[in-house]
């Protein structure tokens, strides 16, 4: 935690990747079992931390996007996932079929977790353009198989989001 409270100074530290390492532990144990229920004050802390140290672009993204898991805003958690899609890095970030990456310093960021997170966000929203960018983009990154129950379900409740079926 106190690495979560003193983050690196610039966005341009290398320190970043240890700092979304800490946090993604932490917010994986406060969360444990308490979905709709976040411990919000964990999570204040954290945010204003960040903001207080000039972050890099995706760190405002991350913290939105499994706050908003946790705690169930399915709006902002669908707007952070689009953010962090649009901060991606590598070839193929616009281009269907080409798996996406995160940026540099989330490059331990587990996908899979994103992933699930991103899709029921979009099917909570009717975000058929975040459903897409994740079938296009995301899941070609994932190392899930074709009958992997979750994708399944995932994917029977986004038909009709999109021109695209997943």
């Amino acid at each position: 935690m106190a690495r979560l409270l003193a983050p690196p100074p610039t966005a341009e530290d290398p320190g970043w990747g240890e700092w979304a390492r800490d946090f993604l532990t932490l917010d994986a144990v406060v969360g444990a079992g308490t979905s709709g229920d976040p411990v919000s004050s964990f999570y204040q802390v954290v945010e204003e931390a960040a903001s207080s140290a000039n972050p890099p672009a995706w760190v405002p993204h991350l913290l939105a996007f499994h706050r908003g898991v946790q705690s169930w805003d399915w709006p902002a958690a669908a707007g952070a996932a689009h953010g962090l899609l649009d901060l991606g890095g590598g070839e193929g970030e616009e281009t269907p079929g080409v798996a996406w990456r995160p940026p540099e310093a989330l490059a331990d960021y587990p996908l899979d977790r994103f992933l699930d997170g991103a899709y029921v966000a979009a099917i909570r929203t009717g975000d058929g353009s975040l459903v897409e960018k994740l079938t296009t983009r995301v899941l070609p990154a994932v190392d899930r198989d074709a009958g992997d129950l979750r994708f399944l379900l995932l994917a029977a409740h986004a038909r009709g989001l999109t021109s695209t079926p997943p």
